[in-house]
């Protein structure tokens, strides 16, 4: 027969044939396939009940617990009832296995005072025994030359012992190596085995092979009677849970699961035995093998009753007598099954009935252990059924955030109560906003909700470039919480957007919180003529007060003085900063005109806006000047006179643009007369068309160059000298000075005009600055799980800007690149830049700070109430009160209703304590 090779368990080589092979892979197919089948919970539910049903007889009706009804108790009672018959179940088939009902006692003391270990070794053994010659004679016969001729051909075979050793002991680890306690079985078989070559059919000496498990659980709640486990859930645990979720049931069921293991390599190692046998079967016809019996796994099949079923009879677990009678019919059935066995595998094979029997015993306490973790997972998915059918949907996330809406309102009161980040950017109560701004989640796109806290206004600073800062003065700030929850996953998804109204204006900062009134800006843009921002808002969890302090307990105090220094840094991340500048109101400051004068001048706000972005014209040149008429003009002339300066700077540009344009052309038609002469015609060049655009301006101007032409230096200085003939007057004194260019270093000298600088530290500036830290402190002080997690915020990458190229036109999303966004930022400051005059002026603005942590649930939702036991309403409450108080310097007392005090108190002492 044709050989191959085939790796076998623990990788060791055999030749086998390729009968055996096939053999092989049905076996390892059927191994599975029972593996699996076991772990189909439905399945093995259904068969161990007809089985139990038919044991209880007609007299009991058992049903599925599932399908009767029962309270919360009866499922801990179900679930130390399907303990305790694993347990006596498995005790019975150690001692099928061949421990003693007198060694249970000494067993169960070694347990209490050390670890014990079931342990299975198998040594396999091939040696070379002798050769033989035969002759085969050829059965038929040969002429030659009128000679009648039989042939013979002489035939070398070599003979093989095959020796199987195999041994099941328990060990105790005692001492300081491993004892053995008591031994179970030892039982040692071997065959003859031939072969054609002189090569061995199997590895000189196998390494032996061991499969352990623990059995603690097992010996450990013996009771009395020492043929019975009493198993025992201790409820008044504080990480007892639920049923399933508990240290007793987690400590058994990872020794379950160990055992199934176990009895998984037991069945395969002597599987690998048994298609020696197999292949032994070929060489039947000799004298080695002709009195080997051929055996089929038939003898694996396994009727074994399984007791430990979630069950209940008349609403109630299965009585202790019940429980008896079950593991009395076990106990009967498996002895039933161990006499077939020996029947069916006679001690001359190799595969003996004592090797048969750990065989089937392994694979009958796989299916134990199995069984016992279908049943207890069935309990827990009883607590999840019901849950779903009592609300009536699979709650999700985003059902508890609609929820969490609702329920703040009921419970904070109105001045406290979480509010949608999203915020109008308005000059006053009464007028229309000219855009908003919100933080809004990328999944659902609802905006966040956020608690809220003024401060009062504050002169703050802002660097625009190394040489210049202008000053802001915030009139409206406020901070807004926002508390964010996760169950199983990574924080929530937020974007922030920005949207302007068409003909309206403003400019956004988003900075970082420096030392004492100074902000670090990171971006900036300019938003106008129906623009819409969107910008992606990064969080990063940080671990909890208390995980810090338990991660840094066993560091040298270096590095603990390193890790707290770079901690402070990172809680304040925590905050960032939205500056909102209005340009309208900035406009008529610095043009001179009345306060609300410019807000129906549309077309005049947004051609002098043009003219800063696109053209960089000093204000001075645009402004009005009061002593251009004595007493003063009205509103509306001071407007005209700003007015004329425009239309003025407007026709000086068109001069210059046309006068260039001409240049351009003259130029043009010379190289085209060059080249007729030289006869090589080139196609004329069209004239670009100039068209202003009087009124409304996209914003892709500010990424456009000052015109399609190229002005030469001459003209630009040309402009400069014209400056003169427009019709205003030049201002009374010397021009204003500079502080970037004319400050010497170390002077102290200040503009004229310019606020002076907020001091270092300021008590608005203290409280924000400090908000991290004072959060830190409370949750240490309250938040006992260790669930609120800091949190920081910062700007991602991806940025997308809808505009319009004209009123008319249809918007244009476009992504910002890296460059793009330096861009905005350079445009957004070059016109802060003309509007404070260089930071002469100060700068009206609010500002906005987003504070964020996370509360963390490790599981989903529903595994959040259904496995740990918790309602996320009661833990949410609680951070967002913890939040609260922080945010607002408050009692949490004082912020929620009288009438739900007592319950809120009850679940958060710490909060409510006076």
């Amino acid at each position: 027969k044709a050989t191959v090779s085939v790796l076998y368990w623990k990788k060791e080589t055999m030749r086998v044939s390729a009968t055996a092979v096939c053999v092989l892979l049905l076996l390892a197919v059927g191994c599975c396939a029972t593996h699996i089948a076991d772990h189909e919970l439905d399945d093995v539910t259904a068969r161990s009940l007809e089985a139990v049903k038919k044991v209880l007889g007609k007299n009991r009706n058992p049903v599925y617990a599932g399908d009767a009804g029962h309270t919360y108790t009866d499922k801990y009672q179900l679930a130390e009832y399907l303990g305790s018959m694993t347990g006596t179940t498995m005790l019975q088939t150690l001692l099928a296995l061949g421990l003693k009902e007198e060694d249970v006692p000494a067993v169960h003391k070694a347990v209490m005072d050390s670890k014990v270990t079931l342990r299975f070794d198998v040594t396999k053994k091939c040696n070379f025994i002798e050769k033989r010659s035969r002759e085969v004679k050829d059965k038929r016969d040969s002429t030659s030359l009128g000679y009648i001729m039989r042939l013979s051909t002489t035939v070398d075979e070599w003979f093989w012992r095959y020796e199987v050793d195999a041994r099941v002991v328990l060990v105790t680890e005692a001492g300081e190596r491993p004892l053995v306690l008591k031994e179970l079985h030892s039982s040692r078989a071997s065959m003859v085995y031939k072969t054609l070559t002189e090569d061995a059919p199997f590895p000189t000496v196998h390494s032996p092979s061991t499969a352990e498990t623990t059995v603690d659980w097992i010996f450990e709640p013996i009771g009395k009677n020492l043929s019975e486990v009493h198993f025992s859930i201790d409820r008044t645990d504080k990480r007892c849970f639920t049923p399933r979720r508990n240290p007793v049931m987690d400590r058994v069921l990872e020794e379950t699961r160990e055992m199934a293991r176990w009895g998984r390599d037991v069945e395969r190692g002597l599987m690998q035995v048994f298609s020696v046998q197999l292949e032994a079967g070929n060489h039947a016809d000799t004298e080695e093998g002709a009195g080997r019996d051929k055996v089929g796994l038939g003898f694996m099949k396994n009727n074994v009753l399984i007791p430990a079923v979630p069950v209940l009879d008349g609403g109630r677990v299965l009585s202790q007598e019940t429980g008896r009678e079950l593991m009395a019919r076990h106990k009967t059935m498996l002895s039933d099954e161990l006499l077939d066995i020996s029947a069916k595998l006679p001690d001359k094979n190799l595969v003996t009935a004592d090797l048969g029997r750990v065989m089937f015993l392994a694979r009958h306490l796989r299916r134990l252990s199995t069984a016992f973790g279908s049943g207890v997972a069935d309990i827990e998915g009883m607590l999840r059924r019901q849950l779903v059918a009592a609300i009536g949907e699979e709650v999700t996330e985003a059902d508890f955030n609609k929820y969490m809406v609702r329920h703040n309102k009921r419970l904070f009161v109105e001045r406290v109560s979480p509010k949608p980040l999203v915020v109008s950017v308005r000059r006053g109560a009464t007028q229309a906003p000219e855009g908003s701004v919100g933080l809004f989640t990328t999944a659902g796109g609802e905006p966040v909700q956020a608690l809220q806290s003024s401060l009062p206004g504050a002169e703050l600073r802002m660097d625009l470039d190394a040489a210049n800062t202008i000053s802001l003065n915030a009139t409206k700030r406020v901070v807004h919480g926002w508390m964010s929850y996760v169950f199983g996953g990574e924080p929530a998804r937020v974007r922030l957007t920005a949207r302007a109204r068409q003909f309206s204006t403003y400019i956004m900062v988003l900075c970082k919180q420096g030392e004492g009134a100074s902000l670090l800006p990171s971006d900036a843009i300019v938003l106008r003529n129906g623009d819409k921002l969107d910008v992606e808002v990064l969080l990063k969890v940080l671990p909890a007060p208390k995980e810090f302090e338990d991660h840094i307990a066993s560091l040298s105090p270096n590095q603990q003085r390193f890790a707290k220094a770079y901690r402070r840094m990172q809680l304040a991340g925590s905050l960032l900063s939205v500056v909102l500048i209005q340009v309208k109101p900035q406009l008529e400051r610095l043009l001179n005109v009345p306060t609300d004068t410019l807000t129906k001048e549309t077309r005049l706000t947004q051609e002098v806006l043009e003219l800063f972005m696109k053209h960089d014209i000093s204000a001075d040149l645009l402004s009005y000047e009061p002593s251009m008429d004595g007493e003063g003009l009205s509103p509306k002339q001071r407007v005209d006179a700003v007015r004329a300066h425009v239309d003025g700077m407007n026709e000086m540009i068109d001069r210059i643009t046309n006068k260039s344009l001409d240049k351009k052309k003259k130029e043009r038609e010379y190289r085209h007369d060059i080249a007729e002469d030289e006869g090589r015609m080139e196609p004329p060049m069209p004239r670009p068309e100039i068209r202003r655009r009087k009124g409304a301006w996209g914003m892709d101007t500010a990424y456009a160059k000052a015109s399609s032409y190229d002005a030469s230096h001459a003209e630009v200085m040309e402009a400069s000298v014209q400056a003169d003939a427009m019709p205003q007057a030049a201002p009374a004194g010397p021009p204003p000075s500079h502080t970037s260019t004319e400050t010497t270093m170390g002077s102290s000298a200040k503009p004229e005009g310019a606020s002076n600088p907020p001091s270092r530290r300021s008590d608005a500036s203290d409280r924000l600055s400090d908000l991290p830290f004072v959060f830190e402190t409370s949750l240490k002080k309250h938040d006992e799980e260790a669930a609120v997690k800091p949190t920081t915020v910062s700007v991602g990458e991806e940025w997308t800007k809808e505009s319009k190229e004209d009123i008319l036109a249809k918007a244009v999303k476009k992504y910002l690149t890296k460059e793009n966004r330096k861009d905005e930022q350079e445009h957004a400051f070059g016109l802060l830049d003309a509007l404070t005059k260089s930071g002469t002026l100060p700068l009206e603005c609010e500002v906005h700070t987003l504070f964020t942590a996370t509360h963390r649930f490790e599981r989903t939702l529903l595994d959040t109430v259904v496995k740990d036991d918790k309602n996320p309403i009661d833990h949410v409450e609680r951070s967002t009160l913890i939040l609260a108080s922080s945010l607002r310097n408050e009692a949490a007392t004082d912020m929620v209703f009288e009438d739900l005090r007592p319950a809120l108190a009850s679940f958060s002492p710490t909060l409510f304590k006076k």
